[in-house]
C-alpha cells in the first residue's frame, strides 16, 4: 500500500474466533503466517489492518490482509501459494471466524507511484446489479467517484479491483483508499450533498476504515 507495482490483490477479513486468543493469533499472523506467504515470492507484499475504533462493521471483518502480486491471474497465484504452503512447517493457526478470503485483478489505479506508505486505508467492497450498466459503471467509479472521494477525504492513493468470475458470496468490486494518517480520512467529515448521485446498479456490500497494523 505505497505505491508498489502490482497487478493482483488477495484480501482476507477475518478475527479470532476466541477473542481471548487475540495475542496467540496476532503473533502467529506476524511471526509464522505472513513471513511465510512472503518466502514463496508469489505475493510480494503482506499488509495488515485493524478496523479503527470508530468503525460500525461486523466482527469478523476486524482485521484484514491484503497481499499483492505482480501476476494477472491473482486466482492461480493463490492456488499455487496454497501448495508451497502446504510444504511449509509452521505452528497451528489459532481458530479464525473468516468474512472474506477472494482474489482480484487491478482495474484502474491513482496517485504518485512514490507515495508514502499507507498509514490507513478505506476498503470499499461492492456491485454492480445490473450487467448492462457495468461500461458505465466502472466509468462513473474511474472518472467522478474516485476523483471526489480522493479530494474530501485527502487519501494519497486508490486502486480498484474486480473479480471476472467472483463466487456467489462475493463481491466482485474492491476499492482500497489509502490515506498517510491514521483514520482513514474520517477527520475531514461528512460528505458534501454536493457529492454525485451513485448509479441505481451499485450494490454496497461493504466500506470500513481501517488503521495499519504491519
Amino acid at each position: 500500500m505505497d505505491g508498489t507495482k502490482h497487478e493482483g490483490l488477495l484480501v482476507v477479513m477475518n478475527s479470532p474466533a476466541i477473542p481471548d486468543q487475540v495475542n496467540e493469533w496476532h503473533q502467529w499472523q506476524d511471526t509464522e503466517h505472513r513471513p511465510a506467504i512472503l518466502g514463496t515470492k508469489i505475493f510480494t507484499t503482506a499488509d495488515r489492518f485493524e478496523t479503527i475504533a470508530s468503525a460500525e462493521a461486523p466482527a469478523e471483518t476486524r482485521y484484514l490482509s491484503l497481499y499483492q502480486t505482480p501476476r494477472t491471474d491473482a486466482d492461480q497465484a493463490q492456488k499455487e501459494m496454497g501448495k508451497a504452503l502446504a510444504a511449509h512447517t509452521a505452528a497451528p493457526r489459532p481458530p479464525s471466524i473468516r468474512a472474506l478470503n477472494a482474489t482480484y485483478a487491478k482495474l484502474s489505479e491513482f496517485g504518485e507511484a512514490n507515495r508514502p506508505r499507507a498509514g490507513s486505508i478505506m476498503l470499499v467492497a461492492a456491485d454492480c446489479t445490473d450487467p448492462n450498466e457495468e461500461t458505465g459503471f466502472n466509468k462513473w467509479y474511474d472518472e467522478v467517484h474516485v476523483q471526489e472521494v480522493m479530494a474530501h477525504r485527502r487519501h494519497s492513493g486508490c486502486a480498484r479491483y474486480v473479480a471476472h468470475n467472483p463466487k456467489p458470496w462475493q463481491p466482485k468490486y474492491v476499492v482500497v483508499y489509502e490515506n498517510p494518517n491514521d483514520d482513514a480520512g474520517q477527520s475531514t467529515g461528512p460528505f458534501s450533498s454536493t457529492l454525485s448521485s451513485a448509479p441505481s446498479s451499485l450494490r454496497l456490500w461493504c466500506m470500513i476504515p481501517y488503521k495499519r497494523i504491519t
